[in-house]
């Protein structure tokens, strides 16, 4: 590993170190997982951080969200560290955590490509894709893209087939543009407001995905944010406004077992587009939007679940 990557990595992981070790005896008991980590080339300007544990022929991939990092999941893979089923594997995306901050390519198309090229790296030829937040824009894009071929099974953790809609009180989405406005101004907030005062936006945003928005956890997920630009952050933000992978989801119906892990408050609606797009899928709701990482057991146990129809 060159030198550069390795200062980089240690300077992270000692930023990381006290809010993630409260975290643990919060949330559950330390664990001494296995946990290695990768660097996969991908091309001349993109190398790829990734950490996986746990073996067997089905690969469990789970995609942080919007300017989170691999650490995001450390109560996952920590979990399936003694599996001889399921190799668990997560990473950082493109100018996330100890990935490659490039020039271009913060657009979902293009990180779908990113995953493509990532699963294809890592020799990983039956996929359970799990994508949380803006991750499940990464998941869906790479469905619509290159279809379900190697896909066993989808999860989407806290995340909408589609971003915008007219109503975010009546709809699935996460942005209600109603009277062509921006209804709750979420879309300004992670544009406008996010480059105004990248502090605030951060504080802002970590107290609304935690039950317990202590000053630990809040400082958690600054750190995560904060390997990934500014001007960055807010262009994934505007990219992922024109997504609609509603007919993709759909599509998947029966074909493969899905589940949608929602928060609590957004159980009502996820469940009335399943019922009319995807009635197979299974919904789950509860906790906040960091529900798998502030209750990792009751989460754990619900992927355990699942992942036991899989064959």
């Amino acid at each position: 590993m060159p030198v550069l990557k390795e200062m980089r990595r240690f300077v992270r992981r000692m930023s990381l170190w006290a809010p993630s070790l409260l975290a643990c005896m919060l949330c559950s008991t330390p664990s001494t997982a296995a946990i290695a980590d990768g660097y996969a080339k991908i091309s001349s300007d993109l190398t790829i951080h990734y950490q996986e544990t746990g073996a067997g022929d089905i690969a469990v991939v789970f995609v942080p969200g919007w300017t989170m990092t691999t650490e995001v999941y450390q109560h996952q893979l920590s979990h399936f560290d003694q599996s001889t089923k399921f190799r668990a594997i997560t990473f950082d995306p493109r100018a996330q955590g100890l990935t490659s901050i490039t020039m271009d390519g913060h657009y979902y198309a293009q990180r779908a490509d990113d995953l493509r090229q990532l699963l294809a790296k890592l020799g990983c030829q039956r996929v359970v894709l799990v994508g949380w937040s803006a991750g499940g824009g990464d998941v869906l894009e790479y469905v619509r893209l290159f279809g379900a071929e190697k896909l066993v099974g989808l999860v989407l953790i806290d995340t909408t087939p589609k971003s915008h809609g007219f109503d975010d009180k009546k709809e699935w989405i996460w942005f209600g543009v109603k009277d062509n406005g921006d209804q709750d101004g979420q879309f300004k907030f992670f544009s406008y407001d996010l480059m105004l005062d990248r502090h605030a936006a951060n504080v802002v945003f970590a107290k609304w995905m935690l039950e317990n928005p202590t000053e630990n956890n809040i400082r958690f997920v600054e750190s995560m944010s904060n390997h990934t630009p500014t001007s960055i952050a807010a262009l994934l933000n505007t990219s992922y406004w024109f997504l609609d992978d509603s007919d993709v989801l759909a599509s998947l119906n029966g074909k493969i077992p899905l589940l949608y892990v929602t928060r609590k408050e957004w159980g009502p609606l996820a469940s009335t587009w399943a019922e009319a797009n995807s009635p197979a899928a299974k919904v789950i709701s509860f906790g906040k939007h960091m529900m798998f990482w502030e209750r990792p057991k009751q989460f754990n146990a619900v992927i355990d679940t699942y992942l036991a129809g899989i064959n």
